[in-house]
């Protein structure tokens, strides 16, 4: 297993997420500091939030893909949602 990841950038926060009985060899969560319940509830004065989440989503997928040829990319909502915080997952 890799070293664990945790970066912190200006507005998001992303980290390895390391769970006992991972489906998922690799499982990165990028989430925002500020508390923003789901997709569903931005603002579209969360417009420039939501591109700069995009891309950091964006980057780590980029990496993974070149480094094991795919990735998935994913946020709940509704029941789904378990943690009511706006987050996405990147794995392979």
């Amino acid at each position: 297993m890799e070293k664990p990841l945790f970066r912190k950038f200006l507005r998001l926060i992303m980290f390895s997420h390391i769970i006992i009985s991972a489906h998922y060899e690799v499982h990165i969560v990028v989430i925002l500091k500020r508390h923003v319940l789901s997709l569903l509830t931005l603002e579209e004065s969360d417009t420039d939030l939501l591109i700069e989440l995009i891309d950091v989503v964006k980057k780590v997928a980029s990496q993974l893909v070149s480094k094991y040829g795919a990735c998935r990319v994913m946020t709940n909502l509704g029941e789904y949602q378990d943690s009511k915080h706006l987050h996405w997952h990147v794995f392979w």
